[in-house]
């Protein structure tokens, strides 16, 4: 859940800042899109009847250790597809499935404390037969593909790195300055 719950675009207010602080999940990956839509429907109406009309961007906290990552990929597909620009926003933890919501934004900052973290994609059903384990696998490499594919657009991280951390079956962690250096923080706040 968001940390505003049920707190969506204000028309009146024109408030432009949503958080996502919980678990990736259809509920709060749900208020954030909506959020969105909401956002960029209004922009449309203004721009349709004020040629000079400049879209003020949204600002997407994220404070998320992940989650779901098929709603995720909604969630960054909803980013991605807005025109209103999204800034992202880190001030604690953008891990797991945050890690790609984070660097989908527009434009990205992070304060000094903020702690990232790249791993490998998880599956869920230890105790299969082995037909439905190969399945979940082949689902389970298309999806981290997908997952690689954004950071790799997003950022100055190569594959090789993404591969040495799947390789070494740990989590990868860093700090806001090496997200800076690897182009997945465009400012340190």
């Amino acid at each position: 859940m968001t940390s505003r719950k049920n707190r969506y675009f204000d028309r009146e207010d024109q408030f432009r800042s949503i958080v996502l602080s919980n678990d990736v999940d259809n509920e709060s990956v749900e208020e954030v899109i909506q959020f969105i839509l909401d956002a960029n429907e209004y922009d449309d109406e203004q721009d349709s009847v004020s040629k000079d009309f400049e879209r003020k961007p949204i600002k997407l906290v994220v404070n998320s250790f992940g989650g779901v990552i098929y709603d995720g990929f909604a969630l960054v597909g909803a980013i991605e597809n807005s025109i209103t620009p999204i800034y992202t926003y880190c001030y604690g933890y953008a891990m797991s499935m945050g890690l790609p919501i984070f660097a989908s934004g527009y434009r990205r900052f992070a304060s000094k404390y903020a702690t990232f973290m790249y791993h490998e994609a998880l599956d869920s059903h230890p105790f299969e037969k082995i037909s439905i384990l190969k399945d979940n696998l082949d689902e389970c490499n298309r999806l981290m593909k997908q997952y690689d594919t954004i950071l790799l657009l997003k950022s100055t991280v190569s594959q090789k790195q993404l591969d040495d951390v799947k390789k070494s079956r740990r989590d990868w962690y860093f700090t806001a300055e090496e997200a800076l250096k690897y182009g997945i923080v465009d400012e340190i706040i």
